[in-house]
């Protein structure tokens, strides 16, 4: 009788696993980018506007907040795990590695490598024209 309630347990947490949709992080190239009157909106494969959180392929050095379809903030990281690049709505902030804020000109002194990484970034998604 204790192992069929073992099991019953590990089914019913199993079960539980699944409908709530437990699949890891969401990634850019899981999107769908449509460009419409020079505006972009992301779109999840099947075609549903995307709301919610979207990381870069290596899953730490960007993130980006979506909602209906609309970025609304980005974040860069650093190698070491602190944010580099904070932009919400156009609004960007920039953090040396120690995490204190920087001029953008600094940034791009100090960082090259990152601005190049998020350069290479748009190739993630899926562009539908």
């Amino acid at each position: 009788m204790e192992y069929m309630k073992k099991v019953f347990v590990f089914i019913t947490l199993f079960i539980c696993l699944i409908s709530c949709g437990i699949k890891g992080k969401k990634h850019l190239h899981d999107l769908d980018l449509r460009i419409k009157d020079n505006s972009g909106f992301l779109y999840n494969k099947d075609g549903t506007v995307f709301t919610g959180t979207a990381w870069s392929s290596d899953e730490k050095t960007i993130k980006i907040e979506v909602t209906n379809g609309v970025i609304t903030q980005t974040t860069m990281y650093h190698p070491n795990g602190t944010i580099a690049i904070k932009d919400e709505s156009g609004n960007a902030t920039f953090y040396d590695a120690n995490g204190s804020v920087i001029t953008k000109h600094e940034f791009k002194e100090k960082y090259p490598e990152l601005r190049s990484q998020s350069e290479a970034i748009k190739y993630e998604f899926n562009l539908i024209k």
